[in-house]
C-alpha cells in the first residue's frame, strides 16, 4: 500500500520549476523524513486532530455525510492535506490536488506512515482537466478563493463529475456587502496579521459571485447550508468572552462586544422557526455569515 505523487505540467515559472525539482531530490533522502514534521503525528488520528477540532473542521465533517457510503473524491487545494487523511481514513478513494511541491511531499509522507492509499496531483485546480478522470465528489475545503481563474477551474470540476455526484465548496470566505473589493486587496497589504484565515495568491468574492461562478460552469442545482460557525454559535460566543476578559485594546474590546451581540441574535433566530429561516437567508445573501455552496451535476 503505497501513495504516489503525480506531477502534472501547468503554466509555473522557472524558479518554481527549479524548486520542485529541489524538492523531488530532498523527498528521496531519507533524512528528509526522519526531519519532516510529520513524524511528530504517530498517527492519523492526531494529524488530523487540529484540524477537526476547529469549526472549520466540523463543517468539513458535517459536510461529508453527504457521502453516504465510500466513494471516489478530488480533494482540491489540500494544503498539508489534513482533509485528504480524513476522507482516506473514512474509506473513500481520495486523489488530492495540491499546487505547492512542499505540500504534497508533506502529505505523501503522512499518507506512507499511516499506510492510506492516496493519490496526490501537484496541479492547480485549473489544471484538473489533464488528470483524465471522473469523480463521484470533488471538494474545495476553502481553497476556491485562491483560483486564479475559478470559473475554469469549477468548468473543470463539472466536466470530470460523474452524473448525480456532488460538488461542495466549503470554508469559503465571503466579502461583506458594505466592504469593497479594493479595500480587501489593500487591508491584506497592509494589515496582513488581521487576515489570518488567508493564504497566499488571494482573491475574494460575496455570496452572489459564489452562486454566479457555480452556475456559469454548469451548476443550475445549487443548494445553500449555513455554516458550522452558526449552528456552533454557542462555541463562537464562548470565544468572544474569552478574548473580551483577556483585555484587548479599547476598540479590539468593542469589536468583540459586537461580535458577542451578533452570535447571541442569532442564537434567538435559530430558535424561531420561520424567524431563522428569513434572517439567516437575508444575512447570507449580505455575505455577512459564511455558508456552504453544495452543486449537484444532474443526470441526463
Amino acid at each position: 500500500m503505497s501513495t504516489e505523487v503525480i506531477y502534472i505540467d501547468y503554466n509555473k515559472s522557472q524558479a518554481l520549476q527549479q524548486e520542485i525539482e529541489a524538492i523531488r531530490r530532498s523527498c528521496e533522502a531519507a533524512h528528509f523524513l526522519e526531519q519532516s514534521e510529520v513524524l511528530q503525528y504517530p498517527t492519523p488520528e492526531t494529524y488530523v486532530h487540529e484540524f477537526i477540532s476547529g469549526l472549520d473542521g466540523l463543517e468539513f465533517q458535517q459536510q461529508m455525510t453527504q457521502f453516504s457510503q465510500p466513494q471516489k473524491i478530488l480533494d482540491i487545494g489540500v494544503g498539508s492535506g489534513r482533509s485528504s487523511i480524513c476522507l482516506a481514513m473514512q474509506g473513500h478513494t481520495v486523489a488530492a490536488v495540491e499546487p505547492s511541491p512542499d505540500l504534497c511531499c508533506r502529505l505523501e509522507m503522512a499518507a506512507n506512515l499511516y499506510q492510506l492509499p492516496l493519490t496526490i496531483y501537484n496541479c492547480n485546480a485549473e489544471s484538473i482537466n489533464k488528470i483524465q478522470q471522473s469523480f463521484d465528489g470533488i471538494i474545495f475545503n476553502s481553497s476556491l478563493h485562491h483560483c486564479d481563474d475559478p470559473i475554469a477551474a469549477l468548468k473543470h470540476c463539472y466536466d470530470c463529475l460523474s452524473p448525480g455526484g456532488k460538488l461542495l465548496v466549503i470554508n469559503e470566505p465571503v466579502l461583506q456587502f458594505y466592504r469593497s473589493k479594493a479595500w480587501f486587496y489593500e487591508r491584506l497589504k497592509t494589515h496582513p496579521e488581521e487576515m489570518g484565515h488567508y493564504g497566499g495568491n488571494e482573491h475574494n468574492y460575496r455570496y452572489s459571485e459564489y452562486l454566479t461562478m457555480l452556475r456559469s460552469a454548469g451548476f443550475q442545482k445549487v443548494a445553500v447550508s449555513p455554516h458550522a460557525c452558526i449552528r456552533h454559535h454557542q462555541q463562537r460566543l464562548q470565544q468572544a468572552e474569552s478574548q473580551i476578559q483577556r483585555g484587548q485594546t479599547h476598540a479590539r474590546q468593542a469589536k468583540l462586544t459586537l461580535k458577542k451581540v451578533y452570535y447571541a441574535l442569532i442564537a434567538r433566530c435559530q430558535d424561531s422557526g420561520w424567524l431563522e429561516k428569513t434572517v439567516l437567508k437575508l444575512l447570507q445573501q449580505l455575505s455577512l455569515i459564511p455558508v456552504t455552496f453544495i452543486a449537484t451535476k444532474e443526470s441526463r
